[in-house]
C-alpha cells in the first residue's frame, strides 16, 4: 500500500484490535478503533474513512447492523473479519456487499493483501457507478432508433416495420440486441 489511509477497525477483542492497529499505524495508516457496533457508527459519521475493517459479533449493535448502517451512508471499502465462516454468516455478509472476508486467525500479510484487494474493488466497483450514471436514459435510445427508423424510411421507401427489421439486422450484425418499440 502506497497511500496513507484512514482505517476504521471494529473489534471487540482489544487484543486483535491493538495488534491490527500497531500493524496498520507502522506502515503510515492512520487507523481509529471501536470495540462495538455503537461506537463504529458514531466513528463513521464524524471521520473521513478509506476502508473499514469489522467484526460480526460485536456487543450491542451487531457488525453486520452497523456496517449496514456505515454502508448506506458512506461509500467504503469493507472487510470483515470474523471467527464465524458458517452459511448464515456467509449469507448475511453477502449482502453487504464488502470486499473481502477474513476469517480468524489470519497473518498480517493476508490483512495486507485484503486491504489491497478491496480498494482495488470498490475503485473499479465506484467507476462502473461514475459509468453507468453517465449514460444517457433508455428513451434517448430509443428516439435515436426511431430517428434512424424514420431516415430509413425516407431514403428507402420503407414501411416503419420494414424500416425497424433493417436496423434490427444492422445492430445484430455488430452483436447488439434492439428492442421493439411502439410505432
Amino acid at each position: 500500500m502506497n497511500q496513507t489511509l484512514s482505517i476504521l477497525i471494529v473489534e471487540d477483542d482489544q487484543h486483535l484490535a491493538d495488534a491490527l492497529d500497531s500493524h496498520l499505524t507502522a506502515q503510515g495508516h492512520c487507523t481509529f478503533m471501536a470495540y462495538d457496533g455503537e461506537h463504529a457508527i458514531e466513528f463513521a459519521q464524524s471521520v473521513m474513512l478509506d476502508i473499514f475493517l469489522f467484526d460480526l459479533g460485536l456487543p450491542g449493535i451487531s457488525g453486520i447492523e452497523a456496517a449496514r448502517q456505515i454502508l448506506a451512508e458512506h461509500s467504503v471499502p469493507a472487510i470483515v473479519i470474523t471467527g464465524a465462516s458458517g452459511q448464515a454468516e456467509l449469507e448475511k455478509i453477502t449482502e453487504l456487499n464488502v470486499q473481502a472476508y477474513l476469517v480468524k486467525p489470519f497473518t498480517l500479510a493476508q490483512l495486507d493483501s485484503a486491504i489491497e484487494i478491496a480498494l482495488a474493488q470498490h475503485s473499479r466497483l465506484e467507476q462502473a457507478h461514475k459509468e453507468i450514471s453517465g449514460l444517457k436514459s433508455p428513451n434517448h435510445l430509443f428516439d435515436t432508433i426511431d430517428t434512424a427508423a424514420r431516415i430509413a424510411m425516407k431514403r428507402s421507401n420503407l414501411s416503419a416495420a420494414e424500416s425497424y427489421a433493417k436496423i434490427s439486422q444492422f445492430a445484430l450484425m455488430r452483436g447488439h440486441l434492439v428492442a421493439k418499440r411502439s410505432w
